[in-house]
């Protein structure tokens, strides 16, 4: 049998880490007779939902190819690790297995200052690089961070300027966005410190970065080019006295 564990579905988890069994195969065959064993037993046992964790080195060794042998399916790559399924239940289909992560998640940040003014970007690199279009720094959240924190770093990194999250403002949901995947994208409303900070550019993603007035906002294309962009600072003229209306 490969070592393995139970989760909370009656189902089964086979990972690598200190399964000193699957160590000692010397070849794909071995590994693929234990795991025919072990199926028939998680089989009798009628446990259902089975995951099959793979390091790098035991994918070279063919050990994905004998488990897709044995009816398993490639689910994802976690940790520089191959995980893959296989419903073993008689009831329910192997839809009733959790799916890969279906969306990126992405964050937008607004800073604006004591004079009205929002911070506003260049790329150097991405979809808007050379065409003098200014927007809002962005940047992907990353495994296991928050988004408030997200948005804290993207911007010290981006633009070097220190602030804290203070809200979500709106967010956006976009399906298809890279490699058939959605995108969940939140833009963020940001607190500044009292004393003023120099601006300090990611030189490899940002051309150039400034103070825009919010008044100007309202005739530059970044306003009318993407409606989450319109949205964002709609909600930024909502919560900003004495602004001029964003022009419809």
């Amino acid at each position: 049998m490969l070592n393995w564990k139970a989760d909370s579905y009656n189902g089964v988890i086979v990972e690598a880490e200190g399964d000193t069994i699957r160590a000692s195969f010397s070849s794909a065959v071995e590994f693929e007779a234990s795991l025919v064993h072990s199926l028939a037993t998680w089989k009798e046992e009628k446990k259902r939902g089975i995951w099959l964790k793979l390091s790098k080195d035991e994918v070279a060794k063919g050990y994905a190819s004998a488990a897709l042998a044995q009816g398993f399916q490639m689910h994802s790559v976690v940790e520089e690790a191959l995980l893959l399924t296989n419903f073993l239940s008689n009831v329910g289909s192997s839809a009733s297995l959790p799916k890969a992560a279906s969306h990126y998640l992405g964050v937008g940040v607004v800073c604006i200052n004591d004079a009205n003014e929002i911070l506003v970007v260049l790329e150097r690199t991405g979809p808007t690089s050379g065409m003098g279009f200014w927007k809002l720094p962005t940047g992907q959240v990353d495994v296991g961070e928050d988004l408030g924190k997200a948005a804290v770093r993207e911007l010290k990194e981006e633009t070097g300027i220190d602030a804290e999250f203070d809200s979500i403002l709106t967010f956006r949901h976009m399906h298809n966005y890279m490699f058939k995947k959605g995108d969940l994208f939140f833009v963020c409303m940001m607190k500044l410190p009292a004393q003023k900070q120099a601006l300090v550019l990611q030189e490899t993603e940002i051309a150039a970065a400034q103070w825009m007035p919010l008044h100007e906002v309202s005739i530059s294309p970044i306003a009318h080019a993407h409606l989450l962009t319109r949205e964002a600072f709609l909600a930024c003229y909502q919560q900003t006295p004495n602004t001029t209306t964003l022009n419809p």
